[in-house]
Formats: structure tokens, C-alpha cells, sequence
């Protein structure tokens, strides 16, 4: 039977009213054994067979650790066994949980990039999680005049190198979890929704008028990884006493077993 459970399991178990938790994990932490394990033991056939679309071992390896993830992370949020989670997809090709039901109104969200997965569990009406690897490339600067909005592109120009590279992926995956959370609606444009990174790291956010919504109703946060990841979340109402926790893990998987090892303890955004 597979199991949930592990070191420190209870940081993620029975999701709280206003709560968020965000579970990240390195996909090259699961051996290539313990992933032919998830792979068999614990995701649907349906799963693996959208993996196999994927070209390259590497890809398929990470996809089977991140949908991994979302079961038992979900599983320390509920009282629901890994395996009995079923997933469908929306027109615009968001999973959702389609079964079991009756279980109290949450979100989530995944979100993986090279070296790094992120898994989103909210009781906010909405949330997304973005991580992206911080590397420079040659083509960052049109990137961000494709995307950044005008206080944006002035902000950037203030900064240079390093500094300049991470308040660029800062802005970038702030939208990229708007987008998440927004979900499926009138086309947005990147340019549309502006950033603002004041003293103490708050995030501020203006919205174009073509924008539906206020910005009032929406919460930001941005985390930069050891790694040398950022991660942005954004949740739609309040977040409660409850917060954010964001929780290191480790999907393991051994014969029969899989389960999450906590790596060290819970930090707050």
C-alpha cells in the first residue's frame, strides 16, 4: 500500500482554513529506482502515458517526480490515500481533482523547472506557484521588453548584472502565477499587470484597466531559492493567521512505499 508519511510529515497534514502550503523538491534527489517505483506503484496509466510523450529520459524522469508530488502532497493535506486521487483536465489543459469529492474547497498548482518542483496547496478561492532557474541568457532583455510593463523596464534600468537578473525573473514569475491563478479568461498581456518590489521585499501590483478584478483582492510573495530559483505565489482573498508555509521535501519511493522526506523545518513567506 503506499503511504504518505515519512519524517516530519505532519508540516503538511490537514490543510487549515487560510492556509497555503508550498512543497518544493528537487526531481534529481529521486533515483531513477525510486521513480520506476512512482511510476508503477503510484501514478495512473493515464499519467504515465502523457509522460511518454515526453522525448528524453530526463524529462520523463522529472514528470513522473512532479505528478509524484502532487499526490502525496495532496495526501498530507487530506485524508485521501495517494493513490486514489483522479485528475481530469480543463479545456484549457489545467488538471483539477475530479475525484474524491466532498472534501472542503481548495486549489492547487504545479509548477516545475529545471533542478526544481513546486507544488501549491490553498484554501484561497484562487492561487498559483511559479519557479523559474535564474540563468542569464542572451536574450533576457527582449524578454522582458516583450513582457515587463513601462514602471517595470524603469525599474530594470536601474540595475545591472545580478541584481538585474533577479528582479527580472522576480517580475517574470509574479506574472507567470497571476496567470495561474487567474486562470482561463480574456486574453491577458504581460504588459497589462505591473510589479512593484518596495523596501522588505513586499510586492505591490497595479492592473491595466483592461484588466478584470482589483488588485486589492490579490496577494503576493516571491522567494528567492538556494537553489538559484526564484518562486512567486499568488493567491486571490486572504490568507488568513494560517499563512504560507513553504516546506523542502524529497519524494521517495521504495518497494511498495512512497512518501515525503521533510528536509529540515518549515519557513514562512
Amino acid at each position: 500500500m503506499l503511504r504518505a508519511d515519512g519524517a516530519g510529515g505532519d508540516h503538511l497534514q490537514h490543510l487549515k482554513p487560510g492556509q497555503t502550503i508550498i512543497a518544493v523538491a528537487d526531481p534529481g534527489a529521486t533515483s531513477a529506482a525510486e521513480a520506476a517505483v512512482l511510476r508503477t506503484q503510484l501514478l495512473a496509466k493515464a499519467e504515465w502515458q502523457s509522460i511518454r510523450r515526453f522525448v528524453g529520459s530526463e524529462l520523463q524522469h522529472d514528470r513522473v517526480v512532479a505528478w509524484s508530488l502532487v499526490r502525496l502532497g495532496l495526501s498530507q493535506a487530506f485524508p485521501v490515500r495517494p493513490n486514489e486521487w483522479v485528475f481530469s483536465r480543463r479545456e484549457d489543459q489545467r488538471p483539477f481533482v475530479l475525484a474524491p469529492r466532498g472534501l472542503p474547497p481548495f486549489q492547487f498548482s504545479l509548477s516545475h523547472t529545471s533542478g526544481l518542483i513546486a507544488l501549491l496547496v490553498t484554501s484561497a478561492a484562487q492561487g498559483g506557484v511559479d519557479a523559474e532557474r535564474m540563468e542569464r541568457t542572451e536574450d533576457l532583455p527582449l524578454v522582458a521588453s516583450n513582457i515587463c510593463a513601462p514602471s517595470e523596464l524603469a525599474a530594470l534600468k536601474l540595475l545591472s548584472g545580478a541584481a538585474w537578473q533577479e528582479r527580472f525573473f522576480e517580475f517574470w514569475t509574479l506574472k507567470e502565477a497571476y496567470a495561474k491563478a487567474r486562470g482561463p479568461g480574456p486574453s491577458l498581456r504581460w504588459s497589462d499587470v505591473a510589479f512593484e518590489i518596495e523596501a522588505r521585499r513586499r510586492v505591490k501590483v497595479r492592473f491595466a484597466s483592461e484588466v478584470a478584478g482589483q488588485p486589492a483582492g490579490w496577494q503576493f510573495w516571491r522567494h528567492r531559492i538556494r537553489t538559484g530559483h526564484m518562486l512567486a505565489v499568488a493567491l486571490r482573498g486572504d490568507p488568513g493567521d494560517a499563512g504560507i508555509a513553504l516546506q523542502p521535501v524529497t519524494v521517495r519511493a521504495v518497494e511498495q512505499n512512497a512518501w515525503l522526506e521533510m528536509l529540515g523545518g518549515s519557513s514562512s513567506l
